[in-house]
């Protein structure tokens, strides 16, 4: 999975370079790439004793209804070690439609957003793994800075909130599983 994600990368930073020319973003620029990584925190009551701190990143693609509404898709990966257990960790992939809203047109623009979808989660404990799908909830908050033409920076927090079922959470029983990934990356406008 880390392969993938590396691959995605690796054809959407030069794709997207190439889309954006010296212009300035105008109401015509439609389509978002949004590429990111992050430190993520399981936050919620037994999984914040379970997991260590994980890793990952995500990419998305959206269409901007306004200038400042856009709806997108959105997947990534994150990886969670078992804490006093090496080798072992917790993993999911979400995959989620995202609403987001830009407020104000300045170089800084805070912006809320909202995610629903799937999580594809793994729990790896030598030598067994189990592998389920389970409902992904995903509210945040950011703010990006228009430091080029038609690409910004952006620096954001959300809350995965991952209904994993007991089959899966044999190393914590709180359910759902809260995960605070904070990342920062980059926004691209193309077309």
């Amino acid at each position: 999975m880390k392969k993938l994600l590396a691959l995605a990368l690796l054809f959407a930073i030069p794709s997207s370079m190439a889309w954006a020319d010296p212009e300035d973003l105008g109401p015509d620029q439609h389509w978002v790439e949004q590429v990111g990584g992050s430190v993520a925190f399981p936050t919620s009551g037994d999984a914040s004793k379970a997991y260590n701190v994980g890793f990952g990143g995500d990419f998305g693609i959206g269409y901007r209804i306004t200038p400042n509404i856009s709806e997108g898709v959105m997947t990534g990966y994150y990886q969670f070690n078992i804490q006093n257990m090496p080798g072992n960790n917790f993993s999911y992939v979400p995959l989620m439609e995202v609403t987001k809203c830009v407020i104000g047109d300045g170089d800084f623009r805070p912006y809320a957003f909202f995610g629903f979808g799937v999580a594809f989660n793994t729990l790896k404990q030598s030598p067994n793994s189990t592998t389920e799908t389970d409902l992904l909830m995903s509210p945040g908050a950011g703010v990006l800075w228009a430091a080029f033409p038609k690409a910004a920076l952006f620096v954001q927090g959300r809350l995965d909130v991952d209904f994993i079922s007991d089959n899966i959470s044999s190393t914590h029983s709180t359910n759902p599983s809260v995960f605070l990934p904070l990342e920062g990356g980059l926004i691209f406008y193309v077309l």
